[in-house]
């Protein structure tokens, strides 16, 4: 798996931690290193593409925004996910997987998959169409929290770098494998923000994409 792709995959894992845990702040999102495995495993398995990945978090933000008293049970990040990379795969993509492809990859019944498909797809009202304005707006928010994030996380290294040992690890900072250093040293920020201005691109130059057709 290419480094800009397990740093997509963990930019994914953060988000919707962020998005799905939605009491907590951009800087304490870090999703944690099951969840971040199991985004790189999808994404490996499935080869969906990065506009795939940007519709199944907006269908997250879209799940909690509709039902703000939701309140996400530990460890549900990796079910909700799947779910949205279902629903993103089978509205946008002509090739699509059974049910029972991603009961597979995610070791969960096929018949709780198709219930969960369906309960998923009530709690957003069955409405899985974006309009362009609400894209352009979604990933706008996705660049506002990478830019947010990271100025968060320098501020902290500056102030604790007077207090912390330099070799002693910082917390706070996400593990983002051997692969993804932390903020965009590694391309964290700028992987992620190549994939945001690709589909932003797709987007006004294909007028038959999905999501403006």
């Amino acid at each position: 798996m290419a480094k800009s792709d397990l740093c997509f995959a963990a930019f994914a894992a953060d988000v919707a931690t962020f998005t799905w845990y939605s009491d907590i702040d951009p800087i304490t999102s870090c999703a944690s290193n099951l969840f971040k495995n199991y985004c790189q495993k999808l994404l490996l398995i499935t080869q969906v593409s990065s506009s795939v990945i940007l519709l199944a978090l907006k269908y997250i933000q879209r799940v909690k925004a509709t039902h703000p008293q939701l309140q996400g049970q530990p460890g549900s990040e990796i079910r909700i996910f799947t779910m949205a990379v279902l629903l993103a795969n089978k509205y946008l993509d002509d090739k699509t997987f059974h049910n029972q492809f991603w009961s597979n990859v995610a070791g969960i019944p096929v018949e709780e998959i198709t219930r969960m498909e369906v309960e998923f797809l009530a709690s957003i009202q069955y409405h899985l169409y974006v309009s362009k304005e609400e894209y352009f707006a979604w990933l706008k928010f996705l660049e506002h929290f990478i830019v947010v994030r990271n100025q968060q996380l320098r501020r902290l290294k500056i102030h604790s770098s007077q207090h912390v040992p330099p070799n002693e690890p910082l917390e706070f900072f996400p593990d983002y494998s051997d692969h993804c250093k932390p903020l965009d040293t590694c391309g964290w920020n700028s992987a992620c923000q190549v994939r945001l201005f690709h589909s932003t691109k797709l987007l006004h130059t294909d007028s038959t994409h999905p999501l403006i057709s």
